[in-house]
């Protein structure tokens, strides 16, 4: 072992800098001492050819931090698809409404509906048959399947009127009242429990609803068409609202009977155009669409399909309380839509109506989240599910 320079004891007691001896040790196996003087470990600790890092080794570090990222963010991206698709769900829906607004007053609610069911069809049957299902196979399944497309039938009938008679987004806000209804349905079907903060919530989307509604006999009005033509509208609006929920319990108990929502879907889209054909005939209320009214309805058809597709896969990946959530920005997507597409400025009235009624709902899933059914009841039940059960 070689020792460089000697230090003198004198030396050290007169400089200003503290030298204290240091072991270098090089790749080359020997050891050297030195000090810690700026000059000395300068000299000592000079990198030499054989310490560079080799760029490919740099490159397959820089290679393996990338995919590590890249793996961490499609880890949280799958942890959070069923939110992700839930948005994308609420998104088309309201696209599909704005489709049909656009053409509600000039096409027969009756004849719209069954211009744009059609898509639903062939749109189900074909994931029907790319997944291999059959058609259910017992009774009290196609008991169940009947009352849902009935339920539709009507949500769809008065999804159109309504938007016949007030504003989209106004619809879409009292149409979500459907998340309070089910509350009130399941209390008087399923004889869940309705509590006493389920009922302010309900009171506080009500309040939402008359402001939305903006009756003459509370706000006043000089134009007694457009009040009547707002609550004629309200009405159907909350018609939707109730078909919205009967359908939402009938799906729940769908579920626990082995019907896969690709049947449902079918079953319910097959009721709807049957019923649809024979209302229209029996008003004579057929007409020859136009070329605009013609694609607009299939607009329509196609967004509902995509929303109700993305639906499903949102809550075979996510609980139905987020689900529910993140579904009710349904009306901010409507507001949205009516200001950039229509060019209709909301009345002040309908956005503090819009927003409480946001507000109750998201109140009212969060509430009764942990009073549902049990949580192997809050996810669809996918096709192995279904062939166990059907065995």
């Amino acid at each position: 072992m070689e020792i460089d320079g000697n230090i003198r004891k004198e030396d050290r007691l007169s400089s200003d800098v503290t030298v204290t001896p240091v072991v270098i040790i090089h790749t080359d196996g020997q050891s050297k001492v030195g000090t810690d003087h700026p000059a000395t470990l300068t000299s000592s600790l000079l990198p030499c050819d054989n310490c560079m890092p080799n760029q490919d080794d740099q490159q397959e570090s820089q290679a393996k931090d990338l995919n590590f990222t890249l793996g961490r963010l499609s880890w949280h991206l799958r942890k959070r698809e069923g939110i992700f698709l839930s948005l994308i769900a609420a998104f088309f829906f309201a696209v599909s409404g704005a489709f049909i607004d656009a053409i509600a007053t000039t096409v027969n609610p009756f004849q719209l509906t069954s211009m744009k069911v059609p898509v639903l069809v062939v749109g189900t049957s074909s994931l029907m048959i790319a997944k291999h299902m059959h058609p259910p196979r017992h009774l009290e399944q196609y008991l169940w399947l009947l009352p849902s497309g009935i339920t539709l039938t009507g949500l769809n009938l008065f999804l159109a009127f309504s938007y016949k008679y007030m504003a989209f987004s106004d619809t879409v806000s009292i149409s979500q009242l459907s998340l309070i209804l089910t509350g009130v349905l399941s209390w008087i079907i399923l004889k869940e429990p309705f509590r006493i903060l389920d009922l302010l919530l309900a009171i506080l989307a009500m309040t939402g609803v008359v402001l939305i509604a903006r009756p003459s006999f509370i706000f006043g009005t000089e134009d007694n068409i457009e009040s009547n033509n707002a609550i004629l509208g309200t009405v159907f609006a909350l018609g939707v609202a109730v078909c919205g929920a009967l359908a939402f319990v009938i799906v729940r108990k769908q579920s626990t009977i082995g019907i896969h929502p690709y049947q449902s879907s079918f079953a319910n889209a097959v009721v709807m155009e049957i019923l649809s054909i024979i209302l229209c005939t029996t008003t004579s209320q057929w007409s020859c669409p136009s070329k605009r009214e013609w694609w607009l309805s299939q607009g329509a058809g196609l967004s509902y399909f995509i929303g109700q597709i993305t639906l499903y896969l949102g809550l075979a990946r996510e609980k139905a309380a987020i689900v529910s959530i993140v579904f009710s920005l349904q009306i901010v997507f409507a507001f949205m839509l009516q200001i950039l597409v229509f060019q209709m400025m909301p009345l002040w009235t309908s956005l503090i109506g819009g927003l409480l009624v946001l507000i109750a709902c998201v109140g009212t899933v969060m509430n009764r989240q942990k009073r549902l059914l049990p949580a192997k009841l809050t996810k669809i039940p996918t096709i192995e599910h279904f062939v166990v059960r059907t065995k």
